[in-house]
C-alpha cells in the first residue's frame, strides 16, 4: 500500500478543520456529544469511510458508549466482547494505531486509532472500508491522531467534570439521607427507610436489608419484592462459603455479575431471577451483623462507582441502625425511669399524706392532753398552796420541805403543758404576737436573774457581753424571753459543771431580712454532731439515749420532751427571723462547745 503526498491547499483546509475541532470539542461537556462531533469531523476529513467510536470503562471489560457513522447504538452487546476483537482489541493492547488485518496478511479493511489520556486507552476511533481502504496520506493519519487526541482530552475533562458533579451530588444525597435517617426513627422503621434512601443513590430492581439471627438471615425490610406474605417470614439459612459468609469473613462488599454462574448460589423459587447481585456488609462495633442485598436484571449491571456509593451508604446506614438502637434503649430506660419516678412520687405522696395526718393527730392529741391536764393540775396547785399556808405545816420544816418539792413538780408539769400548747399554736400558725419595742439587754438581764440559782447549783458562769447599744427590736417580749430561756436551758443541760455560757450581741446584715440584731449564745459544752444541726429543731427530738436521761430541767444531759428548740425556732420565724447552730462536733472529752445564732430584724427608723 502507498501513501501519497497531499497538496498545499489540502493541508490548509485540514489545518483549519483541526483548529475548528479543537475549539468545538474542548467546549463540549458530554461524552456522547463529543463522540458524535468527532464522527462529523472524521467524515469531513475522510468522507468515504465507515466511522465507529467505542468507549470503555476503566477496567476495559465493559463497553460504555458505541457510535457508528453518527448513530448512537441502542445495544452495547454482552459484557465487553467488542473491546477484544479485531483492530479495536489490538489497539487496547498496543496503545498504537493499527491496520487490520496486519500488513502482509490481506488487504487492510480497518484502521483504528487509540483515544489516549494519561497513558491509558479510554476508547478507539475506527475507520472501515469493506472493499479496502483508499490511499491515506501521512497528513491524514496525523490529523486522525490529532482529532483522537483532542477528543481524548475533551473526554477526560468531561469525565473529571462528571466525577466532581457526581461527587457533589453524592455528598448532597448522603448529607440529606443522614439527616432523614437521624430523625428519631424507631429501629423497626429504619431498615425500610434505609432502602428507600439507598434507591436514590444506587438504583436497583430489588433490595433487602437482612440481619443475622443465629444461623439464619432475617429480612428486616425489603424494597421491590413482589406482594407475597412469604416475604415477611423469609428466613435464609447460612452455609459455609455462601455470599454472606464471604462478606462476614472479608468485611468487604461482594459483587456477582451473573448469579447463574456462581457456584452455590441459592435462588428463592418464587422470586424473579435478577442476574446481577451486590452484597454490602452492615457493621456494629466492628462486627458484621447483617447485609444489604441489591439486585439488577441485567448481567454485570453494577459498576465500581455503584459499589463505592453503596458501600459508603451502607456504612452510614449501619451507624444509623446502631444510633436508633441506642436511642430506643435510652428511650425505654427513660420511660422505665419515669414510671419508677411516678411510682416513687405516688408512694412519697401517700407517705407524706400519712405523715401529715399523723402529725395532725399528734398535735390534736397534744392539745387535748394539755388542756385535760391543765385543769386538774391547777386544782392540785391550789390545794397544795392552801396546805402550805396552814400554820401547822409552817411550823414543821419536814412537811414544808415536802410541800415545796410537790409545788416544784407541779410547776415543772405546768411548764411542759405550756410548751405543748405553744407547739400546737406554732403548728397551726395561730401564735398571737403582742408586739412592743424593746432592747435585747432587757431580755438577757431577766435571763441572768431567772437562772441564777440553777447556774450556782452547777457551778456555771453566765456572761453577758456587747449587748448595750444595740438597735431596738420590735417583738413579743414574753415569747422572745421564752426563746432565750429554751436556748439557755439547752446550753446548761449540755455543759459540764464548772463550764461557761456567754450571751453576746452584734449588728448584722442579712440578704433576706436586711439589718438585724444577732444574738449569740455560746457554751463550753459537749457539742453537737453536724448531722444533728437541723434535727435538734424538730419536735420531740433529743440527742443521746432517752433511757439514760434524767428528768431534771437543768441537770447535765438531763431529759425532757424535746420541745424547747422547736418552740424557739417557731417563735423566731414568727418574728421574721432566723435561728441556727454551729458546732464542730460532739465530744464529751474535749467539749468543743456550741454556738446558737438568733437573727431578729431591727426596729425600722422613722
Amino acid at each position: 500500500m502507498t501513501i501519497a503526498n497531499s497538496t498545499d491547499s489540502s493541508d490548509s483546509l485540514r489545518s483549519q478543520l483541526l483548529a475548528r475541532a479543537a475549539l468545538e470539542l474542548l467546549n463540549l461537556t458530554h461524552a456522547e456529544a463529543i463522540c458524535l462531533r468527532l464522527t462529523s469531523f472524521v467524515k469531513e476529513l475522510i468522507p468515504e469511510h465507515h466511522v465507529k467510536i467505542l468507549l470503555a470503562d476503566s477496567e476495559k471489560d465493559r463497553l460504555t458508549l458505541l457510535i457508528e457513522n453518527g448513530e448512537l447504538a441502542k445495544s452495547l452487546g454482552v459484557g465487553g466482547e467488542l473491546l477484544h476483537q479485531g483492530a479495536v482489541g489490538q489497539v487496547f493492547q498496543s496503545r498504537q494505531p493499527v491496520w487490520f488485518p496486519m500488513a502482509g496478511e490481506a488487504t487492510p479493511v480497518e484502521f483504528a486509532v487509540p483515544l489516549v489520556c494519561k497513558d491509558r486507552v479510554i476508547g478507539v476511533l475506527s475507520l472501515r472500508e469493506d472493499t479496502g481502504l483508499p490511499i491515506l496520506d501521512s497528513s491524514q493519519v496525523a490529523q486522525l491522531q490529532a482529532l483522537a487526541a483532542l477528543a481524548a482530552a475533551s473526554l477526560e475533562t468531561t469525565r473529571l467534570y462528571q466525577v466532581e458533579k457526581e461527587r457533589r451530588w453524592a455528598e448532597m444525597v448522603f448529607i440529606e439521607a443522614e439527616r432523614r435517617l437521624s430523625c428519631g426513627l424507631k429501629p423497626s422503621e429504619l431498615p425500610r427507610r434505609i432502602l428507600e434512601e439507598l434507591a436514590l443513590v444506587v438504583p436497583f430492581e430489588r433490595g433487602s436489608l437482612l440481619l443475622q439471627e443465629g444461623q439464619y438471615l432475617r429480612i428486616a425490610a425489603q424494597h421491590g419484592f413482589p406482594e407475597d406474605d412469604r416475604t415477611k417470614s423469609l428466613l435464609i439459612p447460612l452455609r459455609e462459603g455462601d455470599v454472606y459468609k464471604q462478606i462476614e469473613a472479608s468485611c468487604q462488599p461482594v459483587v456477582i455479575d451473573d448469579v447463574t454462574q456462581e457456584q452455590g448460589w441459592s435462588q428463592v423459587e418464587w422470586l424473579p431471577l435478577n442476574l446481577s447481585w451486590l452484597g454490602l456488609p452492615l457493621f456494629s462495633k466492628d462486627k458484621v451483623v447483617g447485609m444489604v442485598s441489591l439486585t439488577r436484571r441485567e448481567r454485570g449491571a453494577f459498576s465500581q462507582q455503584d459499589v463505592l456509593l453503596a458501600t459508603t451508604f451502607a456504612l452510614q446506614a449501619a451507624v444509623a441502625l446502631e444510633n436508633a438502637a441506642l436511642y430506643e434503649e435510652i428511650t425505654r430506660f427513660n420511660q422505665q425511669l419515669e414510671e419508677m419516678v411516678q411510682q416513687r412520687t405516688e408512694e412519697l405522696r401517700l407517705a407524706l399524706g400519712k405523715l401529715e395526718r399523723m402529725d395532725k393527730n399528734k398535735s390534736d392529741f397534744i392539745n387535748v392532753v394539755a388542756h385535760e391536764l391543765r385543769t386538774p393540775l391547777t386544782i392540785m396547785r391550789g390545794y397544795l398552796q392552801m396546805v402550805q399556808a396552814d400554820a401547822s405545816v409552817q411550823a414543821s420544816p419536814y412537811l414544808l420541805q415536802i410541800l415545796e418539792g410537790l409545788l416544784r413538780g407541779t410547776q415543772r408539769l405546768q411548764e411542759i403543758i405550756n410548751n405543748m400548747l405553744d407547739v400546737v399554736r406554732i403548728d397551726n400558725q395561730v401564735l398571737d404576737l403582742k408586739l412592743e419595742i424593746m432592747t435585747v439587754s432587757s431580755l438577757t438581764s431577766r435571763i441572768q436573774a431567772d437562772f441564777q440559782s440553777y447556774l450556782e447549783d452547777r457551778l456555771l458562769a453566765l456572761k453577758l457581753r456587747d449587748l448595750e447599744g444595740l438597735p431596738l427590736i420590735k417583738g413579743d417580749s414574753g415569747l422572745l424571753l421564752k426563746v432565750l430561756q429554751n436556748v439557755v436551758i439547752n446550753a446548761i443541760k449540755y455543759t459540764p459543771d464548772g463550764g461557761e455560757i456567754t450571751i453576746s450581741g452584734r449588728l448584722a446584715q442579712d440578704p433576706q431580712y436586711g439589718e438585724c440584731v444577732e444574738i449569740l449564745i455560746q457554751d463550753t459544752g459537749i457539742g453537737i454532731d453536724p448531722d444533728h444541726h437541723e434535727l435538734i429543731f424538730e419536735k420531740f427530738y433529743s440527742t443521746g439515749s432517752v433511757a439514760l436521761h434524767s428528768s431534771g430541767k437543768t441537770t447535765f444531759k438531763g431529759g425532757g420532751p424535746g420541745l424547747g428548740l422547736s418552740i424557739a425556732r417557731g417563735i423566731v420565724q414568727a418574728h421574721r427571723g432566723r435561728i441556727w447552730v454551729e458546732s464542730p462536733g460532739y465530744d464529751e472529752a474535749t467539749c468543743p462547745g456550741s454556738c446558737f445564732h438568733i437573727l431578729l430584724p431591727v426596729m425600722p427608723t422613722g
